[in-house]
């Protein structure tokens, strides 16, 4: 049942005009972004070309030379991540058809299936394009050759660092169209989540403005930015960017993809447990799975932070450990929503805090 309504549901989302209008957007501008390589770089010799899959839009490498699409992608991202899927339950709610299909399978099945065909949707609105790029780009351009737009010697150290920095640096190193391909998917697997987020967002709170649901991932991804800013210099970088642009240099934090994907994926399970049946919510077995979710969902988000943090995350070891101690206050403050036991709510608190208020 939950398969044949996703199936259903991505289909229908797939031909909203929202969904062809992000399509038609990211076309446009890989396109443009082809054009252009074309027109600047023809008849260049193979030995002074660059690596061609380092001219995709989605390359960070570009900005050593020109990055116009690449910088709009970026700009525009973080808004239109939310516009192929994201209005998909707010939509349903307003025309009746979430009563319809409540009915008919089960409100925890519709939203099941809203879910997953609006991570589908938003991942293949987001993949289509881009792979589409390379896909004319390594006809177009010769596969041969090497250059990097830095213009730094392939046996250069400074050019090996910057290789020693890309997410994913083995497949690159393999070949650079399977790096290229596997990023755009991952590209593709994040929009999903996001759009996803969007959706759970809309379950959880009700907005009367459909632009407001834009705010959600927009505010996630540019919140990392803002992060970025206030951590210390020389040590990484948080900003979302720098890991889903393909071919990125930057020096990162290994613990940040997994923090963030449990940031978000915590509190999509916390946004759909509002909008679940108050049956469903009564069942004392169905939040002993929630519980043991969420407390992974903490745990995993404090042991990513743990495992990297000294001396690779700051120089100052306080830092991580109160980032540590700001998850496992959040499982606290889980627990005592759903046991109500003051006991083990200061049992926890202090566990959490008791080894760093001296810090």
């Amino acid at each position: 049942m939950l398969l044949r309504v996703t199936a259903k549901q991505t289909k229908f989302l797939l031909r909203q005009k929202e969904a062809v209008f992000t399509v038609t957007l990211l076309l446009w501008l890989v396109i443009g972004n082809y054009l252009g390589n074309v027109w600047k770089f023809r008849g260049t010799d193979v030995s002074q070309m660059y690596q061609s899959m380092k001219l995709l839009t989605l390359s960070y490498n570009r900005v050593y030379d020109s990055a116009d699409m690449t910088l709009l992608i970026t700009m525009l991202y973080p808004f239109l991540v939310a516009v192929p899927a994201g209005f998909s339950y707010i939509r349903g709610h307003r025309t009746g058809e979430e009563v319809f299909l409540v009915t008919r399978i089960g409100r925890n099945t519709y939203l099941a299936g809203e879910l997953l065909s609006a991570f589908l949707v938003t991942a293949i609105v987001f993949c289509i394009p881009f792979l589409f790029e390379i896909v004319i780009t390594a006809v177009s351009f010769p596969m041969e050759a090497q250059g990097d737009l830095s213009n730094w010697g392939l046996y250069s150290p400074e050019y090996a660092q910057m290789v020693d920095n890309y997410v994913g640096k083995i497949w690159y190193i393999s070949s650079p169209v399977g790096y290229a391909v596997l990023g755009t998917l991952c590209f593709g697997i994040v929009s999903g989540i996001l759009g996803m987020f969007t959706v759970g967002i809309s379950v959880a709170f009700p907005v009367k403005y459909r632009v407001l649901l834009l705010l959600p991932a927009a505010v996630v991804l540019n919140g990392t930015a803002w992060l970025d800013a206030a951590l210390p210099k020389g040590m990484g970088t948080v900003s979302w960017y720098e890991y889903l642009l393909l071919f990125n240099d930057s020096p990162k934090y290994v613990w940040f993809p997994v923090v963030g994907a449990t940031v978000i994926l915590g509190m999509l399970l916390v946004c759909c447990r509002a909008g679940q049946d108050p049956g469903l919510r009564a069942d004392s077995s169905a939040q002993r799975f929630q519980r043991r979710i969420l407390s992974w969902l903490l745990h995993a988000g404090a042991s990513g932070i743990y495992a990297a943090h000294v001396p690779q995350f700051c120089d100052d070891d306080a830092f991580g450990e109160k980032l540590i101690s700001v998850f496992l206050y959040c499982k606290c403050l889980y627990i005592q929503q759903i046991s109500r036991t003051p006991e083990v709510v200061q049992t926890g608190i202090a566990q959490a805090f008791g080894g760093y208020l001296s810090v």
